[in-house]
Protein backbone atom coordinates (compact mmCIF):
# COMPACT_ATOMS: atom_id res chain seq x y z
CA UNK A 1 0.00 0.00 0.00
CA UNK A 2 1.41 3.46 -0.64
CA UNK A 3 -0.44 6.58 -0.64
CA UNK A 4 0.41 10.03 -0.88
CA UNK A 5 -1.84 12.56 1.00
CA UNK A 6 -0.95 16.10 0.12
CA UNK A 7 -1.31 19.60 1.89
CA UNK A 8 -0.66 22.91 1.03
CA UNK A 9 3.57 22.29 1.73
CA UNK A 10 3.88 18.76 0.08
CA UNK A 11 3.30 15.35 1.44
CA UNK A 12 3.57 12.64 3.57
CA UNK A 13 3.54 8.80 2.09
CA UNK A 14 1.54 5.98 3.97
CA UNK A 15 2.74 2.29 4.14
CA UNK A 16 1.55 -0.37 6.34
CA UNK A 17 2.80 -1.09 9.67
CA UNK A 18 4.71 -4.39 10.32
CA UNK A 19 2.41 -7.47 9.15
CA UNK A 20 2.96 -11.09 8.20
CA UNK A 21 6.31 -11.19 9.06
CA UNK A 22 7.50 -8.19 7.19
CA UNK A 23 8.58 -4.96 8.96
CA UNK A 24 7.01 -1.78 8.26
CA UNK A 25 6.75 -1.31 5.03
CA UNK A 26 8.73 -3.56 3.94
CA UNK A 27 5.66 -5.95 1.92
CA UNK A 28 6.73 -6.45 -1.34
CA UNK A 29 5.09 -6.04 -4.52
CA UNK A 30 5.28 -6.32 -7.73
CA UNK A 31 4.76 -2.95 -9.62
CA UNK A 32 3.97 -2.21 -13.03
CA UNK A 33 4.25 1.09 -15.07
CA UNK A 34 1.03 2.57 -16.85
CA UNK A 35 2.50 1.88 -20.14
CA UNK A 36 3.41 -1.27 -19.95
CA UNK A 37 -0.27 -1.81 -19.59
CA UNK A 38 -1.73 0.12 -22.03
CA UNK A 39 0.79 -1.85 -24.17
CA UNK A 40 -0.16 -5.01 -23.56
CA UNK A 41 -3.69 -4.11 -23.95
CA UNK A 42 -3.12 -2.23 -27.04
CA UNK A 43 -0.93 -5.72 -28.67
CA UNK A 44 -4.18 -7.98 -27.49
CA UNK A 45 -6.39 -5.23 -29.42
CA UNK A 46 -4.47 -5.42 -32.11
CA UNK A 47 -4.10 -9.76 -31.99
CA UNK A 48 -7.97 -10.64 -31.28
CA UNK A 49 -7.02 -14.46 -32.00
CA UNK A 50 -5.16 -14.28 -28.98
CA UNK A 51 -6.66 -14.61 -25.32
CA UNK A 52 -6.26 -15.86 -21.88
CA UNK A 53 -5.29 -14.56 -17.96
CA UNK A 54 -1.13 -13.61 -18.46
CA UNK A 55 0.62 -11.66 -15.25
CA UNK A 56 1.93 -8.22 -16.41
CA UNK A 57 4.36 -6.85 -13.57
CA UNK A 58 7.91 -6.02 -13.47
CA UNK A 59 8.70 -9.30 -12.89
CA UNK A 60 10.82 -7.41 -9.68
CA UNK A 61 9.20 -7.35 -6.32
CA UNK A 62 10.05 -4.46 -4.30
CA UNK A 63 9.70 -3.14 -0.91
CA UNK A 64 6.73 -0.21 -0.40
CA UNK A 65 9.40 1.82 1.87
CA UNK A 66 11.56 1.73 -1.59
CA UNK A 67 8.11 2.83 -3.49
CA UNK A 68 7.90 5.29 -1.01
CA UNK A 69 11.42 6.81 -0.91
CA UNK A 70 11.22 6.92 -4.34
CA UNK A 71 8.10 9.10 -4.48
CA UNK A 72 9.18 11.47 -1.40
CA UNK A 73 12.98 11.94 -3.31
CA UNK A 74 11.45 12.66 -6.78
CA UNK A 75 9.60 15.26 -5.80
CA UNK A 76 12.48 16.78 -3.31
CA UNK A 77 14.61 16.33 -6.81
CA UNK A 78 11.85 18.40 -8.44
CA UNK A 79 11.59 21.10 -5.55
CA UNK A 80 15.62 21.13 -5.83
CA UNK A 81 15.88 19.59 -2.51
CA UNK A 82 18.44 16.59 -2.15
CA UNK A 83 17.31 12.72 -1.82
CA UNK A 84 17.35 11.29 1.75
CA UNK A 85 17.36 7.78 3.31
CA UNK A 86 14.56 6.08 4.29
CA UNK A 87 15.63 6.73 8.23
CA UNK A 88 15.89 10.28 6.97
CA UNK A 89 12.23 10.26 5.41
CA UNK A 90 10.84 8.80 8.18
CA UNK A 91 11.99 11.17 10.82
CA UNK A 92 10.97 14.11 8.66
CA UNK A 93 7.76 12.50 8.58
CA UNK A 94 7.20 11.98 4.78
CA UNK A 95 6.76 8.39 5.22
CA UNK A 96 4.26 7.12 7.96
CA UNK A 97 3.44 3.69 8.80
CA UNK A 98 -0.43 2.89 9.47
CA UNK A 99 -1.42 0.01 11.71
CA UNK A 100 -2.32 -2.91 9.26
CA UNK A 101 -6.46 -3.06 8.75
CA UNK A 102 -8.06 -5.79 10.64
CA UNK A 103 -10.61 -6.32 7.43
CA UNK A 104 -7.83 -7.05 5.51
CA UNK A 105 -5.50 -9.66 7.82
CA UNK A 106 -5.05 -13.16 6.40
CA UNK A 107 -6.36 -11.91 2.78
CA UNK A 108 -3.58 -9.77 1.96
CA UNK A 109 -1.17 -10.83 0.07
CA UNK A 110 2.73 -8.95 1.59
CA UNK A 111 4.44 -10.35 -1.39
CA UNK A 112 3.80 -10.49 -5.06
CA UNK A 113 6.04 -10.68 -7.85
CA UNK A 114 4.78 -11.67 -11.75
CA UNK A 115 5.64 -14.75 -13.55
CA UNK A 116 5.37 -13.04 -16.94
CA UNK A 117 7.08 -15.81 -18.58
CA UNK A 118 3.74 -17.07 -20.34
CA UNK A 119 3.38 -13.38 -21.41
CA UNK A 120 6.80 -13.16 -23.03
CA UNK A 121 6.78 -16.51 -24.53
CA UNK A 122 3.14 -16.55 -25.93
CA UNK A 123 2.36 -12.63 -27.14
CA UNK A 124 6.61 -11.52 -27.63
CA UNK A 125 5.90 -9.14 -24.93
CA UNK A 126 8.40 -7.81 -22.39
CA UNK A 127 8.11 -4.78 -20.25
CA UNK A 128 10.58 -2.43 -21.16
CA UNK A 129 10.37 0.06 -18.06
CA UNK A 130 11.89 -1.24 -14.98
CA UNK A 131 10.67 -0.83 -11.39
CA UNK A 132 12.99 1.67 -11.00
CA UNK A 133 11.76 4.01 -14.15
CA UNK A 134 12.41 7.73 -13.47
CA UNK A 135 9.48 9.03 -11.31
CA UNK A 136 10.44 12.92 -12.71
CA UNK A 137 8.72 11.69 -15.97
CA UNK A 138 5.29 10.62 -14.72
CA UNK A 139 5.74 13.82 -12.09
CA UNK A 140 6.75 16.58 -14.40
Amino acid sequence: MITLKTGTHGGTTLNFGAYGGYGAGEQMGDFVFIDDVVAVNLWFFDHPQRSGIFNLGSGCAQPFNDVASAVVNTMRELGGDSALPLEQIAGHGLVEYVPFPDALRGKYQCFTQADQSRLVRLLAINPEYSPYHPLSELAG
